[in-house]
């Protein structure tokens, strides 16, 4: 009876740990906008060009982020650039969903780096909105502080945390 008992311990963590790598996970719990259901891993590789795809929806030709000035929330010509490209994917796949995670350097106060980082992935929504894609399709997060790219206090390490991350949501 003993090893039965043993058998479905073992049978059961199988299954958890199964189930635990099959779906990444984030480290930081996100702070969620009206949109959002459930948290996205924000890593996928990084092309140039999206258009490249030839009417295939190739996912990982998709941007992975876009960056932002100190403060602003304002789409740089690059940043428009990549997002154009996300339209271009998006348009010739409706299947895919996308979730924008909004992130900020350390300065200023937790509180207003979550509001920073909301407003960048909700703009770089509305731009993709203005370019056609259904709204049902794009998810906004922010993790305002929270998840730096680069640690360190100069302005390097702090531009490349000025940053929207764009992932396949799901």
């Amino acid at each position: 009876m003993v090893h039965y008992n043993w058998l479905f311990i073992m049978g059961a963590a199988i299954l958890i740990l199964a189930g635990c790598t099959a779906k990444k996970m984030l480290t930081k719990k996100p702070v969620n906008n009206a949109d959002t259901a459930a948290s996205t891993t924000l890593l996928i590789p990084e092309q140039k060009d999206a258009t490249k795809s030839a009417g295939v929806c190739d996912e990982a030709s998709m941007p992975q982020r876009i960056f932002f000035e100190f403060d602003s929330y304002r789409l740089e010509e690059k940043a428009r650039n990549n997002l154009k490209n996300l339209g271009k994917l998006m348009l010739g796949c409706p299947r895919i969903k996308i979730v924008i995670g909004g992130h900020c350097d350390e300065r200023g106060s937790a509180e207003y780096n979550l509001a920073l980082g909301q407003k960048r992935a909700d703009f770089a929504r509305n731009y993709l909105l203005n370019l056609g894609i259904d709204s049902n399709r794009i998810r906004t997060m922010s993790f305002g502080e929270e998840m730096p790219l680069m640690s360190g206090s100069g302005e390097k390490e702090r531009s490349k945390n000025r940053r929207d991350e764009l992932a396949i949501d799901g």
